[in-house]
């Protein structure tokens, strides 16, 4: 893993939804569970409220031009979406 995204919504019931973006690092096995050492790392907390962990290019995160993470575009893509 070279980096990864944490994208975090509370929905309009109360529940939270947590999605785990991994950007991997040249190599790295896309198919592997890291399941597991996300949670740990997350705090049960957060863990508790995972719904996927995602490898990612750097290209699928959307920055701005000052090279800040575009949240609300990330918000969009991935809590959108079915859980796979």
């Amino acid at each position: 893993m070279t980096d990864c995204t944490v994208v975090i919504v509370k929905e309009t019931d109360g529940t939270v939804t947590t999605d785990v973006l991994l950007e991997l690092a040249a190599g790295a096995d896309p198919a592997a569970d890291r399941v597991g050492r996300i949670r740990a790392a997350l705090g049960p907390d957060v863990a508790a409220t995972l719904r996927r962990v995602v490898p990612v290019r750097a290209d699928d995160i959307p920055v701005t031009v000052t090279g800040k993470v575009r949240k609300v575009a990330l918000r969009e893509r991935y809590l959108s979406e079915a859980p796979s």
